[in-house]
């Protein structure tokens, strides 16, 4: 909504469906709720379509108290899609994060999208997977590994419609994240 309302209008309707949704909470439809983004935690905070997550905070702190139910971000990251985890674009208790680093603090839950960067990774992302991550069997799984090893997220979604691709992303899954070789190349792929 950020490329068509201004920035007090947009809090005004995110805070209303947050209302909502801690409505359905307290009727016990919904445990929980989140918000979504493509690009808006992937900006500088001068940049239009720019989100806070201290903000989305408060604002749900406003309508649910300190017990409020927004627990859950959504956003993209992968190795051509670094911000969420290089840019320190998120101001958090006086301190500039990155939003994986702010949604941690915030006590919020980080799924990451479009692990596999829509199959638009570039060479020079495949070849930092390939370095840090060869031991998996190939692009998929290199890129899922990093992702989910990145600190800060708690899940990758992948989507597929190939049954043995599906295989293939769950092997992934007996492997422990590996966060410190996620870091290095989230921080040499940033350069």
């Amino acid at each position: 909504q950020l490329p068509f309302v201004d920035r007090a209008t947009f809090r005004n309707r995110l805070q209303l469906a947050f209302a909502r949704l801690e409505e359905e909470v307290a009727a016990g439809r919904i445990g929980c709720y989140g918000v979504s983004t493509w690009e808006g935690l992937r900006k500088a905070p001068m940049q239009p379509g720019y989100m806070s997550l201290e903000v989305m905070v408060r604002l749900a702190a406003e309508v649910g108290g300190a017990g409020h139910h927004f627990r859950v971000v959504q956003m993209p990251v992968n190795a051509v899609m670094l911000e969420v985890a290089t840019l320190r674009s998120q101001s958090c208790h006086d301190r500039a994060l990155t939003p994986l680093a702010a949604a941690q603090e915030l006590g919020l839950t980080v799924i990451a999208s479009a692990a596999f960067a829509q199959g638009q990774m570039s060479p020079r992302a495949t070849e930092g997977l390939a370095e840090a991550f060869g031991e998996f069997a190939g692009l998929p799984q290199r890129a899922l590994q990093f992702t989910r090893s990145l600190p800060g997220v708690t899940a990758a979604l992948v989507g597929t419609t190939n049954i043995e691709h599906l295989r293939e992303d769950l092997r992934v899954a007996a492997r422990p994240p590996e966060p410190a070789r996620a870091r290095r190349l989230a921080r040499a792929l940033a350069r």
